[in-house]
């Protein structure tokens, strides 16, 4: 037996139990806790360049806020005016949807069109013979017109037979 496995067992690391009048003095309960949390401070040692290497990259990533809060700011700024450009588009779609039932009528009245379009080059003649008839009854009517201002005058001026 070496020297080494009854001091285990003292420090109550073996199967042995110590006897009841026997009491740890604080040191050496002060050692024993701090040798059972030696596993623990390994493990987090370890892990520091691990925790170093996240911390640097979530640095790294938080160095970019500033410039995604510029980003927003003129996104709200941009997009201020969407509420605006609603009403807008509410005109815009209805204008669109009056040229859509135009066009529809227009479509539907097409068949007519064509068809006088064919008709006109033969009403020509008779329109021209037409405007030159007015013209000629305008040139009789005007000088009547002087005349029967001069009757119409003279009829305001004779007594009337109905008792006026």
């Amino acid at each position: 037996m070496s020297v080494i496995t009854p001091l285990w067992r003292l420090l109550g690391f073996g199967g042995w139990r110590r006897p009841s009048f026997f009491v740890s003095p604080p040191a050496v309960v002060a050692a024993r806790e701090a040798v059972a949390a030696l596993p623990d401070v390994v493990k987090a040692i370890l892990i520091l360049p691990t925790l170093a290497q996240q911390l640097e990259r979530v640095s790294r990533n938080t160095d970019a806020l500033p410039g995604m809060v510029e980003q927003l700011e003129r996104i709200g700024a941009d997009t201020s005016v969407l509420p605006e450009m609603r009403d807008e588009f509410v005109v815009v779609r209805s204008t669109v949807v009056r040229m859509q039932g135009d066009t529809e009528t227009i479509a539907a009245e097409m068949p007519k069109l064509v068809v006088l379009e064919k008709s006109l080059p033969g009403m020509v003649p008779m329109l021209e013979g037409i405007d030159r008839s007015v013209h000629r009854l305008a040139d009789i009517a005007e000088p009547l017109d002087s005349a029967a201002r001069r009757l119409g005058r003279f009829n305001d001026r004779l007594p009337q037979r109905n008792g006026r």
